[in-house]
């Protein structure tokens, strides 16, 4: 009789071994994609989504604002009427519809006014069994003749500053940054987004990660850095500090102020066609990359040219030479050296050419 036991109970475990061994089977052959709880009417673990927008007018004179907001864009524009012009359009993810007034009421952003600053701020609630997901973007007009600063934060959205006569300070992550019609210093970062910047005056902070920049009619001192992407700078007045990797630098119809201009990249080209300036440093640098500079024909400058694998040309301009060799060339253009040129590559040809 045990013995009969014992046989019945191995029998059994076969018996759910090969109905598990099945299942998993199926499972496999179904993969990810089948194994899917989404309904069409928008429902799935991840939550349904909900929006809202609304606006209001503010009155109350402001000299500086103060933005953090999260997943959504942030835009402050100036204009010429004396009140300010809110809008907020929100998200939410749920598990179920009769959820959602009230989670858009508690993640509703914050308006208050104290002492001249409007600060705008987006409460930001822990994922819940019942709440996945907000987002909030804010978009304001305000008066140009009164505002002296502007700070603002968000993450995964596009941020956008315009017609301005203030400092400006703007932060995004996995987005882009639109700055334009600027009177006062500007600092812009973001990451994985480019940035677009015109027809601004004071000095300028640029920064991104895997995002270009691009930027035309810009006056005072110009700082970019970014990585994995191109900066190219046109009809511009400014001393420029260019920094990237694995993009192209090119600055055009340019004219180069102060007493120090660089540019940096690694594994792309360098090209250098605008005035430049009559004294100073000017660098030129890239590893496995082509830099091209045009110079004026009657330039003082001396030049100190060198590349590896490669190999130096001067085209059509008055050089004295004091070293050179196939790969290098060191030396004085029209007698001068009131302005420094260094060029430095590798694996690349170095160009100079009279512009």
């Amino acid at each position: 009789m045990k013995g009969f036991e014992r046989k019945l109970g191995v029998a059994w475990v076969g018996i759910l071994l090969a109905i598990g061994l099945i299942l998993i089977g199926v499972a496999v052959a179904i993969g990810p994609a089948g194994i899917d709880f989404g309904f069409d009417f928008g429902w799935s673990l991840d939550g349904q989504r909900f929006d809202r927008s609304y606006q209001e007018s503010l009155n109350d004179a402001i000299k500086s604002i103060d933005i953090y907001t999260l997943n959504g864009e942030v835009e402050i524009i100036g204009w010429e009427e004396s009140f300010i012009s809110l809008e907020v359009k929100q998200t939410v993810k749920v598990s179920s519809e009769n959820l959602k007034e009230k989670y858009f009421e508690e993640t509703k952003p914050v308006v208050t006014v104290l002492d001249g600053l409007l600060k705008i701020v987006t409460p930001r609630l822990q994922q819940t069994g019942e709440f996945r997901g907000q987002g909030a973007s804010i978009y304001l007009r305000v008066p140009i003749e009164l505002l002296e600063e502007v700070v603002a934060r968000t993450s995964n959205g596009k941020m956008k500053a315009a017609s301005l006569n203030s400092y400006i300070n703007v932060e995004s992550s996995n987005g882009g940054i639109e700055v334009y019609s600027i009177n006062g210093r500007v600092v812009a970062e973001t990451s994985n987004g480019p940035i677009n910047a015109r027809d601004i005056i004071g000095p300028m902070q640029f920064q991104s990660s895997n995002g270009s920049f691009t930027g035309t009619r810009l006056e005072g001192d110009l700082r970019i850095t970014t990585s994995n992407a191109s900066i190219n700078v046109e009809n511009s007045s400014s001393k420029i500090s260019a920094l990237t990797s694995n993009g192209s630098i090119n600055i055009t119809d340019c004219t180069l102020m102060g007493t120090t201009n660089s540019f940096r990249t690694s594994n792309s080209k360098v090209t250098v066609n605008s005035a430049l300036p009559s004294q100073g440093t000017l660098e030129l640098t890239s590893s496995n990359g082509q830099i091209v500079l045009f110079v004026p024909e009657d330039i003082r400058a001396y030049i100190d040219a060198s590349t590896s694998n490669g190999r130096v040309d001067i085209t059509g301009l008055s050089i004295t030479v004091s070293s050179m060799s196939k790969t290098s060339i060191k030396g004085n253009l029209n007698n001068g050296s009131d302005l420094d040129i260094t060029l430095r590559t590798s694996n690349a040809d170095i160009v100079i050419k009279k512009k």
